[in-house]
């Protein structure tokens, strides 16, 4: 017995050390002020919203307010489809922003002659400079744009991550001593 009481000894002076960290979980969910988010939006953005509830929708921003904002669900040619699907702030785990395509094909064809002339410069040049910087910065250009296409493709702005809420909490019970740990979003 003087184990048992030894560990219980242990636990409780564990969970008494532990700082409180949220509200237990059967309080009532308070939704964020619409400022954490909703200023960086705007109308016409392209997002991924994904909700509480788990559902994701993919389309533009076409309606904000003070109580939330819509989104309108897009094809794969960016046309809007469907009816609008309203957010409230509370409802939103996450919001991703798109990034530009077009800003990552300019920065890949810029590098086309860039990479070109400094490999021309490096190599101490040529009698066919020209012949050579031309064929150079269409193919490396041609390259890089299709690179820098398909970066930007991939790359998502995060606007808003729900924060996460963690609460602990002893148990004891007969025969069984420990820490119960809830992770909700």
């Amino acid at each position: 017995m003087p184990g048992v009481r030894r560990l219980l000894a242990l636990v409780a002076l564990f969970v008494a050390l532990l700082p409180a960290r949220d509200a237990p979980a059967q309080a009532p969910r308070v939704p964020p002020p619409p400022s954490r988010f909703l200023d960086r939006l705007t109308v016409g953005d392209s997002v991924i919203v994904t909700a509480v509830d788990g559902t994701r929708v993919d389309g533009r921003v076409t309606s904000l307010s003070t109580s939330g904002f819509g989104v309108r669900r897009a094809d794969d040619g960016g046309a809007l489809v469907g009816d609008e699907v309203p957010f409230a702030p509370g409802g939103v785990l996450r919001i991703e922003r798109r990034d530009s395509v077009v800003e990552g094909v300019l920065l890949g064809l810029l590098s086309g002659p860039v990479v070109t002339y400094s490999w021309l410069h490096l190599a101490g040049g040529s009698d066919s400079f020209g012949a050579i910087m031309l064929r150079g910065s269409l193919v490396l250009g041609g390259l890089g744009a299709l690179v820098g296409a398909g970066l930007d493709a991939a790359m998502h702005e995060k606007v808003y991550v729900a924060p996460r809420r963690t609460s602990v909490g002893a148990v004891i019970r007969p025969g069984a001593v420990g820490v119960a740990v809830r992770v909700a979003y």
